[in-house]
C-alpha cells in the first residue's frame, strides 16, 4: 500500500521509463541516426543497420556510459558558448552518452536555461529515483517530508514522493521512493550527512538513502546471478611456471599478488594450497589456487574482465599491471599477453566442474586472515566440506561457444548477417540462429536464440563482455542482449540445487577426464574411482599428480579480505 504526494508546480521532465545503465544495461534508439532494419527481397539486412548496431553496442561498452537526452528551450549565445566548449552541436536537442560529460554540462545548462528538460527514457532505472528507509510511521508527514528533501537538494527538482507500507505495524516495513527531475539532486543527497532524522521516533537513528533500482532492473540482476551464469569464482593454474626462479614466497609478496585481482572486485575468500619446505614454515605454492569474489551488481562483468586482462600474463606483465593499463587498453582493441602459449604465463579461467578434482588434495592446516594478520590454523573438519563447497562447481562451459538470447530476433533468421556481426570480435568457426520450430511451443517466425563458435577463448570472452546486457531500442520495441558461455550438454540438464554437497556434485560424469583423454608421456597423472556418499563408486576421475605427503605437508592459505577499492565497470 502506498500514498503519493505530487506537487502542482511544473516539472522539468516526466519520462515514462527509467534506469541506471552504468551497472546493468543501457539502450540507444536506432532511429533516426540508426535506422531500423530493412530487408531486400532476399531477406538480407542492410549493411548500414549492422554497422549501426555495432556502434551502439561498442558505445555502451564505455565505463561511463550514460544515455541522457537534453531538450533546451532555446539556444542563447551563452548556451552556444557552453556547447562549443564541450564540442557539442548548437541545437535544442542533445544526446549525451558519457556521465562525466553530463555531470559537467548539466549544471551549466540548468543555470542558463532553468526550464530545460532531462529525458531518461533510455534508462532502465530512473537515475533520479531515491530510496529512503529508517522511517517511523508515527512521524511521517507527506508535505513535511517533501519539503525536507527538496530543500536539502541542490536543484530543488523533487517531482514526486511515494510512501509505502505506512499502515504496517512494523516500522521496518516503511520506506519512501522519491523522484527528482534532475539526477544530480540524488547524487548530491547521497553525499550529504544528515545529523538527525526528523522522520523517526529516535532522531539519532540515521536516515538510509540509496539509489532506487527498478523491479525490471532487479530482475536483470537476479538473472545475471543465475547459478549457471555466476562467474564469481576463478581458478589459477601454472603457478609454478608463472613465478620466476628465486621468487620469495613471503606473505607480503603474496599480498601484492592478490591485490592485482582486487582491482576487479572485493575478494571474499581464497583457497591456495602451499607446501611447507622446512621447519621455519617457509613454503611454496602448489600449481593451482581458487579465488572467490563477493557477488555484487557488477561482479560478473568485472570478473570476466579480470580473466580477459590477466590470463596468460607473464610475471613481469602481471607485476606491471594496474588500473591505468585498463584505461590504456579498452575492449575496442586487442590486449595481448606474452605468456600465451608458453610455460611462464599464469592460466586463469572461470571455475568449472572440471576443476573440482583440485579440491580433493586435502591437508589439515590452513592460513587464515583476521584483521589483516595471517596465521596458521587447523581445519575444523565439521566445517571443511562446507568450506570446499564454496569453490566447487557442477557445470562446464564450452569456452569458445557463446549462447545469445533475444538479440537474434533483429537478424530475421539470416545466418550470414548473424555471422557477419560477430566477426567483429574475432575469427568464427560457425554462427547459427536456432529456428523457432526447434524450441518454441507456439508458432514464431523469427528465432530469438543463437550460438556463435569462436576460434579461441579470448574472442568469446570479449564478445560476452561487450554485448551482454546491452539494450537496443527500435521504435517501440527493446531488445536486451543476453550473452553467456554455452553449457556443455553433459551438464545442461543437471540443474542441482546450490546446497548440494561437493560429493553429490562430483557424482556427475567428469568431462575433464572423458573429453581430454590424451596425455603427455611425462604426465604423471593417474585415474581412480571417486567413492560416493554410501561407499559406491562412480565415474573414473582424472587427477593430476601432486606432491606425496611424505615429501611435504601442504596447508591452505584462506583469506577473508576487507572491502577496499573496487574497479567499478560497465
Amino acid at each position: 500500500m502506498k500514498e503519493s504526494h505530487k506537487p502542482k508546480h511544473k516539472r522539468m521532465s516526466s519520462p515514462k521509463t527509467a534506469a541506471n545503465p552504468s551497472s546493468v544495461s543501457a539502450s540507444t534508439k536506432v532511429s533516426p541516426e540508426h535506422p531500423p532494419p530493412s530487408t531486400s527481397g532476399s531477406g538480407t539486412l542492410d549493411s548500414q543497420f549492422i554497422d549501426n548496431i555495432t556502434n551502439i553496442i561498442f558505445t555502451q561498452t564505455s565505463n561511463s556510459y550514460f544515455p541522457l537526452d537534453i531538450s533546451l528551450s532555446s539556444v542563447s549565445d551563452e548556451v552556444a558558448q557552453v556547447l562549443k566548449k564541450f564540442n557539442l552541436p548548437c541545437q535544442k536537442q542533445l544526446s549525451i552518452t558519457n556521465k562525466s560529460l553530463s555531470d559537467k554540462l548539466v549544471p551549466r545548462l540548468v543555470k542558463l536555461d532553468p526550464s530545460l528538460k532531462l529525458d531518461y527514457s533510455k534508462f532502465i532505472s530512473h537515475p533520479g529515483n531515491l530510496f529512503v528507509k529508517n522511517l517511523s510511521k508515527t512521524k511521517l508527514n507527506h508535505s513535511k517530508m517533501f519539503k525536507f528533501f527538496n530543500s536539502h537538494s541542490s536543484y530543488r527538482s523533487l517531482g514526486e514522493l511515494n510512501i509505502f507500507n505506512q499502515t504496517s505495524t512494523n516500522d521496518d516495513d516503511v520506506f519512501a521512493i522519491l523522484r527528482f527531475d534532475n539526477y544530480l539532486d540524488v547524487e548530491f543527497l547521497l553525499t550529504k550527512k544528515f545529523t538527525s532524522n526528523p522522520f523517526h521516533v529516535n532522531p539519532n537513528f540515521q536516515l538510509y538513502l540509496n539509489k532506487y533500482i527498478s523491479k525490471k532492473q532487479r530482475k536483470l540482476i537476479h538473472e545475471e546471478f543465475d547459478e549457471f551464469n555466476n562467474y564469481n569464482s576463478l581458478v589459477l593454474e601454472n603457478l609454478s611456471g608463472f613465478f620466476p626462479p628465486g621468487f620469495e614466497f613471503s606473505l607480503v609478496n603474496l599480498q601484492s599478488f592478490f591485490d592485482k585481482f582486487r582491482i576487479f572486485g572485493n575478494i571474499q575468500m581464497i583457497y591456495f594450497p602451499v607446501n611447507l619446505i622446512n621447519a621455519n614454515s617457509d613454503f611454496v605454492p602448489a600449481d593451482f589456487g581458487f579465488i572467490n569474489f563477493e557477488v555484487s551488481e557488477n561482479s560478473n562483468l568485472n570478473i570476466l574482465k579480470c580473466v580477459y586482462y590477466l590470463n596468460h600474463l607473464t610475471y613481469e606483465e602481471f607485476n606491471d599491471f594496474s588500473e591505468s593499463t585498463i584505461a590504456q587498453h579498452d575492449l575496442t582493441s586487442d590486449f595481448d599477453a606474452n605468456g600465451a602459449g608458453t610455460t611462464n604465463g599464469i592460466h586463469i579461467s572461470i571455475s568449472q566442474h572440471k576443476h573440482n578434482h583440485y579440491l580433493y588434495q586435502f591437508c589439515p592446516t590452513l592460513l587464515s586472515l583476521a584483521n589483516g594478520v595471517l596465521s596458521v590454523s587447523y581445519i575444523d573438519m565439521a566445517f571443511h566440506s562446507a568450506f570446499l563447497n564454496n569453490f566447487a562447481r557442477y557445470s562446464n562451459y564450452q569456452e569458445t561457444n557463446i549462447y545469445v538470447n533475444n538479440f537474434p530476433t533483429l537478424f530475421a533468421n539470416n545466418d550470414a548477417q548473424w555471422e557477419r556481426f560477430w566477426q567483429r570480435f574475432g575469427a568464427i568457426k560457425s554462427a547459427k540462429i536456432i529456428k523457432p520450430q526447434f524450441y518454441a511451443k507456439e508458432d514464431q517466425s523469427v528465432g530469438k536464440i543463437g550460438f556463435v563458435f569462436f576460434e579461441d577463448f579470448k574472442m568469446a570472452l570479449k564478445a560476452i563482455i561487450i554485448t551482454n546486457n546491452k539494450l537496443v531500442s527500435i521504435d517501440n520495441s527493446s531488445y536486451l542482449i543476453k550473452t553467456s558461455f554455452a553449457l556443455q550438454k553433459l551438464h545442461r540438464d543437471r540443474r542441482k540445487k546450490s546446497g548440494d554437497s561437493l560429493d553429490q556434485q562430483l557424482e556427475a560424469p567428469a568431462p575433464y577426464y572423458y573429453e581430454y583423454p590424451e596425455r603427455d608421456e611425462d604426465d604423471r597423472s593417474y585415474t581412480y574411482s571417486m567413492p560416493g556418499p554410501m561407499g559406491q563408486f562412480h565415474q573414473p576421475f582424472h587427477q593430476p599428480f601432486f606432491f606425496p605427503v611424505a615429501q611435504s605437508v601442504p596447508f591452505y592459505p584462506y583469506y577473508n579480505y576487507p572491502s577496499y577499492h573496487v574497479y567499478n565497470s560497465q
